[in-house]
Order: C-alpha cells, then structure tokens, then sequence
C-alpha cells in the first residue's frame, strides 16, 4: 500500500510504495529488445495494479568512463522499475521469472526489491535518469546507511538542485531482494538500494551536475555512506 510523508524541510509530499529495480547487464542492442518486451509484457500482465519503466543506457552517456570496471563488474545496459500500488505479490515475482530473455546476463544482472521514496515527483517531461545503483560504505549498517540517505542526503539534494524532474530512492529489502535474486538467478543482491534523478535531456543534465555545489556538498555528504568503488552509476533513457 502506498502512503504519504512530508519532508521536514520541503513542502512537496512524497510517497512511499512497493518496488522492484531489475538491473541488466549484457549487450546493449540486445538487451533494449529484450527490456522493451518485458516491460511491454508486465504493463499487460500488471495493468493498473503498477506502473512499469523501462531504462535503456545512453550509448553517449558521460557517466560511462567513471562506471566501467567500478569493482570489477559489468555496467549495467538496461533495466525495469516496478512500482505497485498495494504489496508484492507471488504473481508479479512469477511474471518476472518469465520475461527475462535470453540475452540478459544473468551473473552479471541485479535486483533490488524494496521501498521506492519518490522524494520529489516525476515531471511528466523527464526523459533521462541518472541512476546510482548503492552500496553502503563498509562500517556502516544498511539501516544505517538508509537514515542518512533518507533524512539528511535526500533534503540536502532537494535544497542544492532546485528544479529537478524527479527524485526517487528504492530502499531495498535485504531478504526479499536475496530471495528474488535467487529466484531469477541473478549475480547481485547486495546493493542497498538506488536513487534516480530526472532530466529532460543531455544539456540539462550537464547544467545542474556542472555545478560547482554538487560536487563541494553533494557528492562530499555522498562520502559519508556511499562507497563509490563499489556502486554503479548511468544515464538512461525512458523507454
């Protein structure tokens, strides 16, 4: 079931819902086939009962130099937000089972299954999301990672990027995520979670992360739980 919290800082509500985040790694051209029918599948099999996304990677994506080989893995090509209106059900587990192709890399491939915290509504205009795929810095616990995140990072991006298109992050669930992985025999389950950033196009994502503060106070709170060498970073197109 969805619900409704405000943030302390802002006037914009943000909700909270189910979710899951299907990461793919493979070939690119491949895999915008196979994630475009699936997410076409899961819109018909789901209907209203969630709203489906499908990311395809930017084959000019500036992300791309400071991603590849970040701890040795697969960048991730494309991918599949699942956001329900009510709880995760067995029938939605058994229709991703069954629209993952063939092309799909599964050892390299990732999930999170969690809570999605839409800090800051979609523009119906986005068309690109930065999307960081997280994991905590060794010290710190997953829930304590998430406290900071949530309350202290997330209304710190609000305050120095005024404007965004959207602002979301996907929590993860540690034994739901492990047990999905299981179930479509994926490589990764140990992301804490993902947060995704909408633009309307490459020059506006250039603009806003140009800014000298994101790099001075965004990215340096950032540091006090992402472990960077460890996570993975993209632009996707919505699709």
């Amino acid at each position: 079931m969805s619900v409704c919290l405000r943030l302390s800082q802002e006037e914009s509500v943000m909700t909270v819902a189910p979710a899951v985040s299907l990461l793919f790694a493979g070939e690119p051209a491949r895999l915008a086939d196979t994630a475009m029918a699936a997410g076409h599948a899961l819109r018909a099999e789901l209907g209203a009962a969630a709203s489906v996304h499908v990311l395809l990677r930017l084959a000019e994506d500036p992300t791309r130099a400071q991603d590849d080989g970040r701890a040795g893995e697969a960048g991730f090509e494309a991918g599949i937000t699942i956001t329900c209106r009510d709880a995760l059900s067995e029938d939605l587990t058994t229709a991703l089972a069954a629209v993952v192709g063939e092309h799909v890399r599964r050892a390299d491939s990732a999930v999170i299954v969690g809570q999605a915290h839409q800090v800051l509504a979609e523009d119906p205009d986005t068309a690109l999301l930065l999307l960081l795929a997280l994991r905590r810095l060794p010290h710190l616990t997953h829930e304590q990672a998430v406290e900071h995140w949530l309350h202290k990072h997330a209304p710190l991006a609000l305050e120095l990027m005024p404007g965004l298109r959207g602002y979301r992050q996907l929590h993860a669930d540690i034994g739901a995520t492990t047990a999905l992985c299981q179930r479509l025999d994926f490589g990764h389950d140990d992301f804490d979670g993902t947060a995704s950033i909408g633009f309307l196009d490459l020059a506006e994502f250039a603009a806003v992360m140009s800014r000298p503060e994101i790099a001075e106070t965004a990215l340096e709170d950032e540091k006090r739980f992402v472990d960077h060498s460890r996570s993975r970073l993209g632009l996707y197109r919505l699709a």
